[in-house]
């Protein structure tokens, strides 16, 4: 089992360094997202990649990033471990994001005994939430008069009316429920399933085209018996789906799966 990994470091040689040291002391699968400098930066990330592990310095934190970070994990939007580094004169700050959720803390000089352990803590316990999960990440939702009960694998997108909600499938069959799209995004486990603005969640793993020029504002979509669907999205939800999809390959100009 792979897991993201979001190293939050002021310079690329810190970064590169601990990037190294988490190497040289742990056998799982990582996958290392770009350079972050700020938390600012790394809480786009944690939207647009999801991160299960975040690592980063105590200093980094400001008051404005703390507060976000403390909300997304009392809503249950952030699930991702938290990993902090600290130096001995930064203890009077340790309590606050230890009332939060942190998983691990790190003193520094960070030592690989030190760092190996908390790497170790902080895998077992993704692979302990990865067994809780039910495998076939079914969620049940209100319906007319009835529970839905949905395979979060056979969602496409999912667009926002007010307080109720339009599901599109991937054998192209619609249905309303009668929740708002945060509560859907809350309950939602499936990576590839990504909310890109304040009314639509998209399935990246189904993307097929996306046209280079991000006002265009539309891709395509693959339905299960091979045939294709246009999805029209708002500005800001095609520059948050073009960046997230932009580490993909080009080929002539355009976004190809």
């Amino acid at each position: 089992m792979s897991f993201k990994i979001q190293i939050v470091e002021e310079d690329r040689v810190s970064w590169n360094l601990l990037k190294f040291k988490i190497e040289s002391v742990t056998d799982s699968q990582l996958q290392f997202l770009e350079y972050c400098s700020s938390m600012e930066q790394a809480i786009g990330a944690i939207f647009m990649h999801r991160p299960d592990i975040l690592i980063f310095d105590l200093k980094l934190l400001k008051n404005r990033e703390f507060e976000i970070i403390e909300n997304l994990i009392n809503q249950k939007i952030l699930r991702v471990k938290i990993m902090v580094t600290a130096s001995p004169n930064q203890l009077s700050q340790l309590q606050n994001i230890i009332d939060i959720g942190v998983t691990s803390l790190i003193m520094k000089p960070i030592n690989s005994n030190d760092l190996r352990k908390s790497m170790g803590r902080v895998i077992g316990l993704l692979h302990e939430d990865a067994k809780d999960i039910i495998e076939d990440h079914f969620i049940t939702l209100k319906a007319n008069r009835s529970l839905l009960y949905v395979n979060q694998r056979d969602i496409l997108f999912v667009e926002s009316n007010r307080n109720i909600c339009e599901i599109t499938f991937k054998d192209g069959t619609q249905k309303t429920v009668n929740e708002n799209i945060t509560f859907i995004d809350q309950r939602i486990h499936l990576k590839e399933l990504v909310r890109i603005d304040k009314s639509t969640i998209i399935n990246i793993s189904k993307i097929v085209y996306l046209d280079s020029d991000v006002f265009n504002k539309e891709c395509k979509l693959k339905l299960s018996n091979g045939n294709e669907i246009n999805k029209s999205l708002s500005k800001i939800g095609m520059t948050r789906l073009y960046k997230i999809v932009s580490n993909n390959r080009k080929n002539e100009g355009r976004i190809v799966f």
